[in-house]
């Protein structure tokens, strides 16, 4: 096959064995750099597997040896006060606050241990979480410990809470090197459907508006991630307009937008119609942004990204149960939750989850470098059944395609992937 054609396969799906179409590894050899260019175009590529290539853990994982995980997740949070259908926390569960002071005092270890070198390693962290990371009353002391030993403090928020006073009990807060707001509508009318709390987007908006008037705060960089939920890609025009207005009475400006297709699993996703139509309403966003928000960067997402060139991919990738890696790559990620619990998949941690139990891999507070080594000894730790890739999220299935990818060339007589 001609390299221009194989490149134009890889640009509609960036996770294709080159053995699947007969190519061998001296091809490849002879090919590799046209190919890179189709691959870097990918938001898969840019996004999640050159810097996992960069580094060598993509080699890590599809050759099974040990190296210190890539990210860490924490997630702190002990409640959360919205109750949003898509979720996949447990509604009923929620953490004892006893759990605070031994869950702080295993992470700040975690970080103060984590390995000190390599390009990414300041940014190893974010405060995530099944449950709102605010709710943690120690979290500020947490924030401003990352920073202390340099490392960019990122927090991953619904909002409800970022209130003045929040950050000035908390004052470890202004050590935070972003702070991105989930947003769960466009009004209070949205909102309600969403979260199922009356007022959610008016206390939110005003936290956010007061916030920004704080000294302190001109430093962290402020950013908000929107859903586009199929039937209603309009509202990504809304949320705009909201932004934009919001925008109008913060005393500074918003720093960045990440947009993203739903990944729910129900097998419901944004069909070819409204692909074609999101191209244009991506058109208009373009335009409403240059003029209000010049210094704000908008980031697509995977399968979204394509369709601000006019170009049309399809829906996110998701890999099926039988191309899973058997151990879950903890090289690439883990989250770890209040207990020390550490999962394998983002979409695992969280407390009471039916199933996710089955993807806590050891403790933090036995290091998380021994946990790891220790679990990739192995083989083929898990089992899984089809349902089990609802505790995948789009950076999980993004990793296990490249893996399983990677494998079957490699089974098929490559001595060396596309993907390492």
């Amino acid at each position: 096959m001609q390299p221009d054609e194989v490149a134009s396969r890889l640009m509609h799906d960036p996770f294709l064995p080159l053995s699947s179409l007969g190519l061998d590894q001296s091809w490849l050899d002879a090919n590799r750099s046209k190919l890179m260019v189709a691959l870097q175009a990918s938001k898969y590529w840019s996004n999640t597997i050159e810097a996992l290539s960069r580094s060598g853990h993509m080699d890590a994982i599809i050759n099974d040896r040990y190296a210190y995980p890539h990210r860490i997740g924490l997630f702190p949070g002990l409640s959360c006060m919205f109750y949003c259908g898509f979720c996949g926390r447990n509604k009923d569960a929620a953490y004892d606050r006893s759990a605070v002071d031994r869950g702080i005092a295993i992470y700040k270890q975690v970080m103060s241990d984590a390995p000190k070198d390599g390009e990414h390693w300041r940014d190893r962290f974010r405060i995530s979480g099944g449950q709102e990371p605010l709710t943690n009353p120690r979290l500020g002391e947490l924030i401003s410990h990352g920073a202390d030993i340099g490392l960019k403090m990122g927090i991953y928020t619904n909002g409800y809470m970022l209130t003045p006073q929040y950050m000035t009990k908390q004052t470890g807060m202004f050590s935070s090197d972003y702070i991105r707001v989930s947003l769960y509508g466009h009004d209070d009318e949205s909102y309600e459907q969403t979260t199922k709390k009356r007022g959610s987007w008016s206390v939110v908006r005003k936290n956010l508006v007061d916030w920004s008037k704080q000294d302190g705060t001109k430093r962290i960089r402020l950013g908000f991630n929107w859903i586009i939920l199929p039937g209603k890609i309009s509202d990504l025009m809304k949320m705009i307009k909201a932004l934009i207005s919001l925008q109008d009475e913060m005393s500074r400006p918003i720093d960045f937008i990440t947009v993203r297709e739903d990944f729910s699993q129900d097998l419901i996703c944004i069909n070819d119609s409204e692909r074609h139509q999101l191209i244009d309403i991506m058109a208009e966003v373009k335009d409403y942004t240059d003029r209000y928000m010049p210094t704000t960067k908008i980031d697509y997402g995977y399968a979204l990204e394509p369709l601000s060139r006019s170009t049309i991919v399809g829906p996110l990738r998701m890999a099926k149960h039988d191309q899973l890696d058997g151990k879950g790559m903890p090289q690439a990620s883990v989250q770890v939750d209040i207990l020390g619990n550490v999962y394998a998949y983002h979409e695992t941690a969280f407390l009471d989850r039916p199933g996710s139990q089955r993807f806590i891999i050891g403790n933090a507070a036995q290091g998380i470098e021994d946990l790891v080594r220790a679990h990739l000894a192995y083989p083929d730790r898990f089992r899984y059944i089809p349902s089990d890739t609802e505790m995948l999220d789009a950076f999980d299935h993004a990793v296990s395609l490249a893996t399983w990818a990677a494998r079957v060339d490699l089974s098929n007589g490559f001595t060396a992937s596309l993907w390492q």
